[in-house]
Parts: C-alpha cells; structure tokens; sequence
C-alpha cells in the first residue's frame, strides 16, 4: 500500500491554532513514546493522523476524556424547529467568541507580542510546517 505523502508547509494568519484543527498537542511531552510499533523499528511510525507523535501530542479521545467533555452522540430523530433555531444561536454565539478571540490574538501578534515566535506580522501570514516526528526511547 503506497503511503501518503508529507504533508506540505502553508501559509496561515493564525499560527498559533496548530498544523490543522485535530492538533491535540500535551501540555509536557511523555518521557517515552506509548506506541510499540515505534519502539520496534525505533522511528515514529505510530503517529496520530500520520502526523502528531504520541509522545507530544494525543488523540482527539484523549483530550475529550481529559477535557471532562462527553462524545459526541449522534441522534436519529429529526430536531424541531426550536430545537434547531436554538442551537444555531449557541453556534452563532461559539463562532463569535472563536472570531473575537482570534481578532485579539492578532492584535497581540501586530502589537510584537509573538515577534520571537513567529517573526514580524505580516498581512500575507507565516509560513506553518508540520509537527516534527521524533522518536524517543
């Protein structure tokens, strides 16, 4: 079976937000990589969405339980109207927070606040690689 190839480098106005949403990065890597398929070949070859090691970054799963969030739960009746109207205005809601606090995160970044993070603003964005891949015993 061929494998993917790497994913490439983009430019991105919110570098801050990670590599692609699912990006679930620990607050302090793991001493060792959980996977053993890793330890066998001694590379990481284990890694969440072909991209996040498992040392440094966990699954989606993971951060919901950590989270104290519940799964997500698919219903098979249809929604009222009300229930729909309502919870298009928590979505309405959620998307102006998420806009809000990305405007203010940009203010910081044109502000120099993340110069040493991710260079000088630029209207065009920076240039986003992916997550390194390293194993470690």
């Amino acid at each position: 079976m061929p494998t993917k190839p790497p994913p490439k480098p983009y430019l991105t106005s919110t570098p801050w937000a990670g590599f692609t949403p699912r990006e679930r990065k620990r607050k302090v890597p793991l001493v060792h990589c959980p996977s053993k398929a890793c330890a066998r070949v001694k590379k990481c070859v284990d890694a969440h969405d072909g991209l996040y090691c498992q040392r440094s970054h966990e699954s989606l799963v993971q951060a919901r339980v950590r989270s104290g969030r519940k799964p997500i739960k698919v219903s098979k009746r249809l929604m009222t109207l009300e229930e729909a109207q309502a919870k298009r205005m928590t979505i309405e809601a959620q998307l102006g927070e998420v806009q809000a606090r990305e405007r203010e995160m940009t203010q910081r970044w044109k502000s120099g606040e993340f110069d040493a993070a991710y260079g000088k603003f630029k209207s065009a964005g920076v240039l986003k690689h992916p997550p390194v891949r390293q194993y470690t015993e």
